[in-house]
């Protein structure tokens, strides 16, 4: 599954109807979100233009995190590139983890909109969300789905993020050799001091060619698994905005 199919779910296509009305003269640049007691408008109108920000957030996030697998590869590879090719391999592999620590969070943003539970951004936990829900009727699905996303990102992310963010770089030895051997400095000299300056060449673009595919291969893998979770909490979720719309409307 991939950000295409969460676009064309009914809930996000909902939304995008319901937004429309309201975005007659919104810049782009105006991303924050609308306060009602600033301004004029009605209780159905406030909850959407609401909701829509942290749906907006939650698939802008996605859609970096799709990214994230073809800028694995995008690096210019000219004399004037100081950064080395290993470090911007490693740079983008470490950025995706940090993103994909961050997909739960935007997910309990949304649903604290959706479901109206009123928790300020800085408030929203996962365990005083997850409290709420289970005080609603008839949403059990929508906790099975939201706990087996955690388990997936607990297996993927959670403990590489934390040595990222809090420990140290991210640890892998064939991308330690990756970076040693494409470091701008070392390889210089390595070109400069051997006599087969070819073969050292066609050793090191094997072995960042061979990592390049499995890189990819896993990333687009956690995507798809953790994209169908989320495809499964949409449906649940589709429900609560639509009870509320109506509502809100009367």
């Amino acid at each position: 599954m991939n950000t295409d199919a969460l676009i064309m779910h009914s809930f996000y296509q909902q939304m995008i109807e319901d937004t429309k009305p309201f975005l007659k003269g919104v810049k782009v640049s105006d991303k924050y979100i609308v306060d009602k007691n600033e301004n004029d408008m009605s209780d159905s109108e406030h909850y959407i233009r609401y909701t829509s920000f942290y749906s907006v957030h939650l698939f802008g996030l996605c859609c970096q995190l799709e990214r994230a697998v073809k800028l694995l590869s995008n690096f210019r590879d000219d004399n004037k590139n100081e950064i080395g090719r290993g470090y911007h391999l490693s740079y983008n592999i470490e950025n995706y983890f940090i993103r994909l620590d961050s997909l739960y969070d935007r997910i309990l943003q949304l649903v604290n909109a959706i479901f109206n539970f009123g928790f300020d951004d800085s408030k929203v936990k996962k365990d005083k969300v997850l409290k709420k829900i289970s005080e609603v009727d008839g949403y059990s699905e929508l906790m099975n789905s939201l706990y087996e996303l955690n388990n997936v990102l607990k297996k993927y992310s959670d403990e590489k993020r934390n040595i990222i963010v809090h420990r140290y770089s991210y640890f892998d030895k064939e991308l330690d050799m990756i970076e040693m051997f494409y470091d701008p400095i070392y390889s210089k000299i390595i070109l400069q001091n051997t006599d087969n300056v070819e073969n050292f060449k066609q050793i090191r673009k094997e072995r960042l060619s061979f990592y390049l595919r499995k890189k990819k291969k896993e990333f687009n893998e956690i995507n798809e698994e953790c994209f169908e979770k989320l495809f499964l909490i949409l449906n649940e979720i589709e429900k609560e905005y639509t009870l509320k719309k109506q509502e809100l409307s009367f």
